[in-house]
């Protein structure tokens, strides 16, 4: 995966609640297993720890620190995940 600038738009119904444009870095193959790993993980049982599994993926995707991501609202990481495992499994 090369840099990938990704907008995150997070809506309610019609109504955007935020929109922000980030940053995937380059992921090398021990990442991108992890991230794959990750989600097979949350495919296997979904419910269990998905917010931190969610964390995780944009610590290995991003070079944001905890204090940075700490400032996203949990639609946002929710859809940073989205994001990363398309982006990550994308076909070169």
């Amino acid at each position: 995966m090369t840099d990938n600038k990704v907008k995150i738009v997070v809506k309610r119904g019609d109504e955007i609640i935020s929109e922000k444009n980030v940053i995937l870095k380059p992921v090398n193959l021990d990442a991108r297993c992890k991230i794959n790993d990750l989600l097979f993980e949350h495919l296997d049982n979904p419910n269990k720890n998905f917010f931190s599994r969610c964390v995780q993926m944009i610590k290995l995707a991003t070079d944001y620190t905890d204090d940075e991501i700490n400032k996203f609202e949990n639609e946002e990481i929710y859809q940073f995940f989205q994001h990363i495992t398309n982006l990550v499994n994308k076909k070169k």
